[in-house]
């Protein structure tokens, strides 16, 4: 995935509401656009609170408040860090792109209380670039009807925390009649010029959207529930090696992913997602050298439900579809996929494009080259996955291919169907 989209600033119509004092802040350090530039010393004494409210939004209205949220952050940013404030009721948001920001929270009076609402072309609310230390907590974000490539965008950024969310689409009609499946997130980590580190992404709720953390070096993804996911996943990471730039294999490194549930799967691909997307550069040829490391996908539940029949993707994939290129030097490294548990009611079938039932967890980077030094699986551990279904699957359960040395595949079993626990 790539950022496809920029919006230019959108001036507010409650401008007047500013004092002149932090009209003056917005002229001396916004950046062209509307753009932040980059963070200054942090200031000495207690971290600040910022209430959007004292800096002109006004809740529950079709007024764009961008220019107060940024008057708001512009404030928590002299102040050399602080906590943004939204009370309860829905805030219009267009986009507002910030670069180089520093220990700030984003802070809502809760996930069912204050939400955060899209409005404009962009499909991004907020876009972070080179930002540290930020804290997203408690609030709600609205994707309103976005198509394509939507979502909070994060580029380069460290030290990131988002928590006790919840990231829906009140406007899923928009997306009825479509020809093809499109990529809609919640969040997303693009490639940009550096590595995302440290990022931490818990108990939160992801309705008809999907998210994704690439480029990233540790990772801890737990605890979230992801309902009706779109498209490519509803928690992935993909290589998005677009340019060949030698020396710059490590797509990703340390990653958790685990007591995430996912439910519904009847537009989407695959529910947890590790593999190469795409499998080649700009140029067309195949990508060399891409490596993970340490990536473990342990005790998440995925539940697929009736409306998933015969149209429903993988459970968990990790390496490149049958489609990809013949590409050189992957290594997967340290690969743990350990005690996930799949739920697949009676009469529930799942098809892949040829018509043939699906394999539930698949590693692979294509069938056509099942082997050797050229895409390798090293340090392998797939083990006590549980498959409950009623009935021998047509395909294996666990179909694992381009092994290399210290791999275990053992253990993944097939129970009679139960419900999955609430």
């Amino acid at each position: 995935m790539s950022l496809h989209h920029r919006q230019a600033a959108a001036s507010s119509g409650r401008t007047g509401l500013l004092p002149l004092a932090l009209l003056a802040i917005l002229a001396s350090v916004a950046g062209p656009g509307g753009q932040e530039s980059h963070a200054g010393p942090p200031a000495a004494g207690k971290p600040r609170v910022f209430s959007v409210r004292d800096y002109g939004a006004v809740p529950d209205d079709a007024t764009d408040d961008r220019a107060a949220i940024l008057a708001a952050v512009q404030a928590a940013r002299q102040a050399g860090g602080g906590t943004v404030t939204f009370p309860p009721g829905r805030f219009c948001l267009s986009t507002l792109e910030l670069t180089g920001l520093a220990r700030v929270t984003f802070a809502g009076a809760g996930r069912d209380r204050t939400t955060l609402q899209r409005v404009g072309v962009g499909p991004h609310p907020l876009i972070f670039r080179e930002c540290r230390d930020l804290v997203l907590r408690d609030l709600a974000f609205d994707a309103n009807g976005c198509l394509n490539y939507g979502g909070t965008y994060f580029d380069a950024c460290q030290r990131v925390r988002i928590t006790d969310t919840r990231y829906f689409d009140s406007n899923t009609a928009a997306r009825r009649g479509r020809r093809e499946r499109t990529d809609i997130y919640s969040y997303v980590f693009g490639r940009g010029k550096a590595h995302h580190e440290d990022v931490v992404i818990t108990r939160n709720l992801i309705e008809d959207l999907q998210f994704e953390v690439d480029y990233c070096r540790r990772a801890r993804i737990t605890d979230n529930v992801v309902k009706r996911p779109t498209s490519t996943a509803g928690i992935g990471t993909f290589s998005l090696q677009w340019e060949a730039v030698p020396g710059e294999d490590l797509c990703g490194e340390d990653f958790l992913i685990a007591r995430n549930t996912i439910i519904d799967l009847s537009d989407c691909y695959t529910a947890i997602a590790v593999h190469l997307d795409p499998q080649y550069h700009r140029d067309g040829t195949p990508l060399e050298g891409v490596t993970y490391r340490n990536l473990r996908i342990l005790n998440n539940t995925i539940v697929y439900t009736a409306a998933s029949a015969g149209r429903a993707g993988r459970a968990i994939q990790v390496g490149a579809t049958d489609s990809s290129r013949q590409t050189k030097g992957v290594v997967f490294d340290q690969i743990r996929v350990e005690g996930n548990r799949i739920y697949v009611p009676p009469g529930v079938q799942i098809l892949n494009d040829a018509g043939s039932e699906e394999v539930f967890i698949l590693g692979n980077h294509s069938r056509q080259f099942s082997g050797g030094p050229d895409f390798l699986f090293t340090h392998l551990t797939v083990r006590n996955n549980t498959l409950y279904r009623d009935g021998k699957p047509d395909a294996e359960f666990v179909a694992w291919y381009a092994r290399g040395a210290h791999c275990v595949v053992e253990g993944n079993r097939v129970r009679p169907y139960r419900p999955p626990p609430r």
